[in-house]
């Protein structure tokens, strides 16, 4: 791997992660297709998949408190 495509990737990842941040979601919508026009899709997706688990992890451990437990689908038709 090169200086360059380290950087790429990168660059991408963190704007891709900033969108996340924001928002919610949306790595993988900004991820995949600037990583796209650099990598093949066979690098992109394991590459992104290790960078995602623990990031939702983390994610999903922060706002545990938030998640209601019991009978949550109150939905009636």
């Amino acid at each position: 791997m090169t200086l360059s495509t380290a950087l790429f990737i990168f660059a991408a990842q963190l704007l891709a992660y900033l969108v996340k941040g924001l928002i919610g979601f949306g790595n993988p919508l900004i991820s995949a297709p600037i990583l796209s026009m650099g990598l093949d899709n066979v690098v992109i997706t394991p590459g992104t998949l290790l960078l995602d688990c623990p990031v939702n992890a983390w994610i999903t451990w922060k706002n545990r408190h938030s998640f209601q437990s019991g009978n949550s689908n109150k939905c009636s038709i």
